[in-house]
């Protein structure tokens, strides 16, 4: 038999017998992890206890006959703190209080006999360390304590008191957290609204044509890049021939025909320009684009009063007169303006107190309804020539004749306001102030939108017979006056131009600033009835102070005076022709030669010190939106730092038909941003906007969309609204 045998036998009985006499004793003195116990050390946890009936019966709780906590079920007993705030700390009360209580007896047997622990040699300094503590394989790993603030459970198991700063009160002042000192922070800097880009920069004049072929009484750019520039078929040779196989007739002859242009298509890229054949006489017309596009243009004079021609551009296009149709009344020196629905309406013109209209694609409706409001403005030299119409966000027009102003109704025909009177003098031809819809907002969405009409210059009264009579010039108007269209309590801002202007063009740019260019200091519009040119053109800038909003910039070298006009281009320049105060094309021993020289003019904001910030590359998805629709597109701003949303601006420019000194239909919208982002790329974002959300605010057809940085403006792009 084996020499361990009798050792296991005698083990058997000892325990045998300790189970059967002292179990009370021994196995009852053993740490009790029961019910009442884990309650302590849920409370110390701030856990809920989750015990079950049995926790109740003696003999049955956690920890008894290895059915709990440290034998081999449940959580680990390792003689440390259970809680990790507390892990590597020895528990007092488990190595003090809480040994086992044993009979003298059965301590000699444990500690004196057969089970005396005998002194053996470390062979393996890892596995002694395993045999030291056999229950490591059940251990939480012990972790750097988590601060939670106060004193944990009863206070009876708490951590060495460590040296620390003045704790900090947080909330009701129970909880506290240590004062720990943090580095210093760094500063970021944080992006802001940088603002229209300043500069001292007074713009530049270029030539860029020496012969326009005729002389550009009126103008129109249209959206193939080309311009429209036409004067009248009375004023005889111009400097360009039609090709001999297209020579005019002249209207109530039989053999008589006139070879000499009238009309031609300015091309901007080349400076080039290609004849044109007019049938009837457009001096002193009117007209506007279509919402395809097409130049509508009516009236004139003589044979060209009630005519309606047609001009769509291409490489072979020409004007097509509508001779079998004509106007309801004489339409000389009136105004024609786009309604919301794409119709046209054609108000006033010499003796002619009333309005008409045409379809959208410029054919004429019968009929016509007399406005006496343009009787009662009338006077002796017809002040109330070519009256200033705008449409405004209710449908309604703002109509200004010589000083004073209503809002028609031409759904019912009926005045629903009269405004205050504009002071100062003739407003209206010959008097010949200039006239613009200051850029709308549209960043609330269209809702609650009001427009703002702002007039400059002008003529005294009496101007025009002084200078026709006597050869007079009076000294023309130098106030601007301001007018909120829909405001039932509004009255005229006025304010002081640096000079005086008359005959002069004001035109919308497309950072929402206003161009005043053009005209003369005295006198009013007529066959040489003004003198001393004024050849500085003027900024106005409107979110500026009263006071402040003017600027002066550099100087032309040729005079603009009567039948001068001038455009808005696509790559943000001006271009300036014209100027015919003769009665004819006239070049020698007159003080104002005809002028057949085309300028382009580069406002501040394309000094070369600021092309960094103007946005490139724009790319549009759709280039035809309705009403309220989201446009996305792309473009790259290469500017230095951060590029801010607030900072850019898309706005919708609607190109005019000017002459006379008026811009007719002309506006500028200032877009919703409904997103704004960078994409992959240096510089490139992403943006959409949100299209004017009815055609009270932006009548149907073709507009420039320009994208502004800090006042700097990309290249126009041609988008159609319908």
């Amino acid at each position: 038999m084996h020499t361990t045998s009798p050792l296991i036998f005698k083990l058997l009985c000892i325990l045998s017998l300790l189970f059967v006499t002292s179990s009370a004793q021994f196995f009852w003195g053993l740490p009790n992890r029961g019910k009442g116990d884990r309650l302590k050390h849920a409370h110390e946890n701030n856990e809920e206890d989750e015990g079950n009936e049995e926790d109740n019966v003696p003999g049955f709780g956690p920890g008894r006959f290895g059915f709990g906590p440290g034998f081999g079920f449940g959580k680990p007993k390792t003689g440390f703190d259970d809680n990790e705030e507390n892990q590597g700390t020895p528990k007092k009360q488990d190595q003090e209080d809480k040994k086992p209580i044993m009979p003298d007896h059965w301590k000699r047997i444990f500690e004196d006999g057969i089970f005396k622990k005998k002194p053996h040699k470390v062979k393996n300094k890892k596995k002694e360390q395993k045999k030291e503590s056999p229950k490591n394989k059940f251990e939480k790993p012990k972790l750097p304590p988590i601060q939670k603030g106060g004193e944990q459970g009863n206070g009876q198991n708490k951590q060495p008191k460590l040296p620390l700063p003045e704790p900090v009160k947080q909330g009701n002042g129970q909880n506290k957290q240590p004062n720990l000192p943090l580095p210093k922070p760094v500063p970021i800097p944080v992006p802001v609204q940088q603002g229209t880009a300043e500069t001292n920069y007074q713009g530049k004049w270029e030539l860029v044509s020496l012969n326009s072929g005729v002389s550009a009484m009126h103008m129109q750019l249209l959206p193939t890049n080309r311009l429209a520039m036409f004067d009248a078929t009375s004023l005889g040779k111009s400097s360009i021939e039609l090709p001999p196989d297209r020579c005019r007739l002249i209207p109530n002859t039989t053999n008589q025909f006139d070879c000499f242009a009238h009309a031609v298509e300015y091309d901007l890229q080349t400076n080039n320009v290609r004849t044109l054949k007019v049938l009837t006489n457009p001096w002193c017309s009117s007209g506007g684009l279509a919402q395809d596009g097409t130049l509508i243009s009516t009236g004139g004079w003589e044979e060209g009063e009630k005519s309606i021609r047609h001009y769509q551009s291409c490489d072979t296009c020409d004007w097509k007169e509508l001779l079998d149709t004509r106007l309801a009344d004489n339409r000389w020196y009136a105004t024609q303006a786009m309604l919301a629905d794409g119709r046209f309406v054609l108000i006033g013109g010499r003796r002619a107190f009333n309005y008409e209209f045409l379809t959208p694609t410029g054919n004429p409706i019968p009929g016509r309804i007399d406005l006496p409001f343009l009787l009662e403005t009338t006077d002796i030299h017809e002040n109330n020539l070519y009256p200033f119409v705008h449409l405004a966000p209710d449908g309604n027009l703002f109509i200004l004749a010589n000083f004073k102003a209503i809002l028609l109704d031409v759904r019912t025909n009926k005045i629903v306001r009269k405004y205050p009177d504009l002071p100062g003098g003739a407003r209206n031809y010959p008097g010949s102030a200039t006239a613009a819809i200051l850029p709308i907002n549209l960043n609330n969405g269209g809702t609650n939108v009001d427009i703002e009409v702002l007039v400059c210059g002008g003529g005294q009264p009496l101007a025009f017979g002084k200078a026709e009579k006597e050869g007079i010039f009076l000294p023309a108007l130098d106030t601007c006056g301001k007018i909120q269209v829909l405001n039932p309590t509004s009255n005229w801002e006025m304010e002081k131009m640096p000079a005086a202007r008359v005959m002069s063009d004001m035109l919308i740019l497309p950072n929402g600033e206003i161009l005043l260019l053009n005209g003369a200091k005295m006198g009013a519009s007529g066959w040489q009835f003004a003198d001393d040119p004024n050849l500085t053109p003027y900024l106005y800038t409107p979110s500026k102070p009263n006071g402040q909003r003017f600027k002066v910039l550099a100087p032309t070298q040729i005079p603009r005076m009567y039948h001068s006009s001038s455009a808005v281009l696509p790559e943000g320049k001006i271009l300036v022709a014209g100027s015919n105060t003769n009665p004819g094309y006239q070049f020698h021993n007159v003080k104002f030669p005809t002028e057949l020289r085309v300028e382009k003019f580069s406002p501040p904001y394309l000094d070369p010190a600021l092309q960094n910030l103007a946005p490139k590359d724009v790319k549009l998805l759709n280039k035809v939106f309705s009403y309220g629709q989201i446009i996305p597109f792309s473009c790259n701003i290469g500017a230095p730092g951060v590029i801010l949303q607030n900072d850019v601006m898309v706005t919708l420019y609607k190109p005019p038909f000017t002459t006379h000194g008026y811009s007719m239909d002309q506006r500028l919208l200032n877009l919703k941003i409904t997103f704004f982002g960078p994409v992959l790329g240096l510089g490139n974002f992403q943006l959409q906007v949100q299209a004017p959300a009815r055609p009270e605010l932006a009548p149907p057809g073709y507009y420039l969309l320009f994208v502004n940085y800090r006042g700097v403006p990309s290249t126009g792009s041609w988008v159609q609204l319908h």
